[in-house]
């Protein structure tokens, strides 16, 4: 507040001194008859009062005007020309006040602005000289960051606060190519020399200033080492959780390879018992429907191993278990493949259990069938199998080119118990079966294909 009213009171003293030097100077210029060159001095108070009041240059400028014409008339010669010439002055230095007023008005408006963003701002701001060398000012706000009163940073070293040489040197090589420098993440050391990481920004105003802005940092650091220091945590209890949860799946995929195991297990001793009974059997029909059954147990266990053996436990593959299948039959009833030919054909067709199981039966029985039947007398031929898969039904095309079917009066209420099965499972496929005409006996399938079941733990866990 002093040093404020001592500033008034020099400038009041200097407008005042001014005013009355250049009145003097008037009087004496009139006394010698010397009239045209004295109002040039009027310009310098008027200086005086537009660089220190600028709003009330305009009303100084008319005072100072009436003042030399009262001057002017006071010593007034009779000459009407200095009387023209110093009514002219007196607009002059009106106009002259108004246009430097407007201007210095206008410049002392925007100083206060800047001014006054500089001393409010919330980020710490400060001047530097272009070298970053010397600090020539700070607000108020860098002082609070940094734990320095204003005038404590004014005049001191840059290094004070960024004692880090690399930084500082990167920083000034980066400012010195492009005039300015944005968000660069730097540590500030404090006056209790504790270092505060802050966000500074700097940009070339001039050829003697640089303008630095600094920003806080230490809320966002202690956040990211808390969300770093949770993510760790996490990770590590994913990481446990996994491992739990990979050693449960092993676990239950080790049971689940048991069960397929043991149920394959159980239904080859069903058949090695049938076969233990075709031995001790001497009638042949018997023996030939135990072997039958025999064929339709490896049918399902046939699934069961291959999908033990896959590394999936909620499909197989079907193609692999049809070839396997099928020439497990031929052995059953010694069949030569070079006088009766197979041909399959299904590619990539990956289908549940359920319905594999259903399929293997329904191709064992009609296979069979041809087997028994559809080449006598040790004839030639072949088996053809397709199998594909449309808009989510799977089709079966089975036939032969032997003797064909005898004629019946329906051949869907069918008498024989190998066609009466198949029947059977494509209904409870809820699928349909029929049978184009031509040589030999095809039937054509059409199953609704099952979804896949899903594997859930035992213990809890999916």
């Amino acid at each position: 507040m002093e040093s404020t009213i001592k500033t008034h009171l020099l400038q009041a003293t200097a407008v005042a001194g001014a005013t009355a030097a250049v009145m003097i100077l008037s009087v004496i210029s009139m006394l010698h008859g010397q009239h045209a060159i004295f109002p040039y001095f009027l310009l310098i108070p008027i200086l005086f009062v537009v660089w220190f009041w600028p709003k009330y240059g305009v009303i100084y400028s008319v005072l100072l005007g009436w003042l030399y014409i009262t001057i002017v008339y006071f010593f007034f010669s009779g000459d009407l020309g200095d009387l023209a010439g110093s009514t002219a002055w007196f607009f002059i230095l009106i106009s002259i006040g108004i246009v430097l007023s407007s201007y210095a008005y206008g410049q002392k408006r925007e100083e206060r602005k800047y001014k006054a963003i500089y001393e409010n701002s919330q980020a710490g701001l400060f001047t530097c000289t272009p070298d970053l060398m010397l600090i020539t000012g700070s607000n108020p706000q860098l002082g609070i960051l940094l734990g320095y009163d204003t005038t404590d940073l004014t005049g001191n070293d840059f290094q004070l606060i960024l004692p880090d040489a690399p930084s500082r040197e990167s920083f000034f090589s980066a400012l010195k190519d492009s005039g300015h420098v944005r968000n660069r993440e730097v540590q500030f050391l404090t006056r209790r020399k504790g270092l505060l990481w802050v966000l500074l920004s700097a940009a070339l105003v001039d050829e003697t200033t640089v303008i630095c802005s600094v920003i806080d940092l230490s809320d966002r650091k202690k956040t990211e080492e808390t969300l770093l220091t949770f993510n760790e945590t996490l990770e590590e209890g994913i990481k446990k959780r996994t491992s739990e949860l990979n050693a449960a799946l092993d676990k239950e995929v080790t049971l689940l390879r048991e069960i397929h195991h043991r149920v394959k297990n159980n239904l080859q001793l069903i058949a090695s018992l049938l076969n233990l009974q075709v031995r001790r059997t001497e009638d042949e029909k018997i023996r030939i429907a135990l072997k039958e059954s025999q064929n339709r147990l490896r049918a399902m266990a046939i699934v069961h191993q291959k999908l033990n053996e896959s590394e999936s436990f909620t499909q197989v593959d079907l193609p692999e278990c049809i070839r396997f299948m099928v020439l497990r039959i031929y052995q059953t009833f010694n069949t030569d493949t070079r006088k009766i030919r197979l041909t399959i054909d299904a590619k990539d067709v990956m289908i549940e259990i359920d319905t594999a199981i259903t399929i293997n039966l329904i191709i064992n029985e009609l296979v069979t069938n041809s087997l028994k039947y559809a080449f006598p007398a040790n004839q030639d031929g072949k088996i053809e199998i397709l199998v594909s898969r449309e808009n989510g039904k799977i089709i079966l095309i089975i036939g032969d080119n032997g003797v064909g079917m005898p004629p019946v009066p329906d051949w869907k209420q069918p008498t024989t118990l190998g066609l009466m099965i198949v029947t059977m499972l494509v209904q409870q496929m809820h699928g349909t079966i029929d049978k184009p005409d031509g040589g030999g006996t095809v039937f054509k399938i059409i199953l609704e294909e099952r979804p896949a079941v899903t594997i859930h733990s035992v213990s809890g866990l999916e």
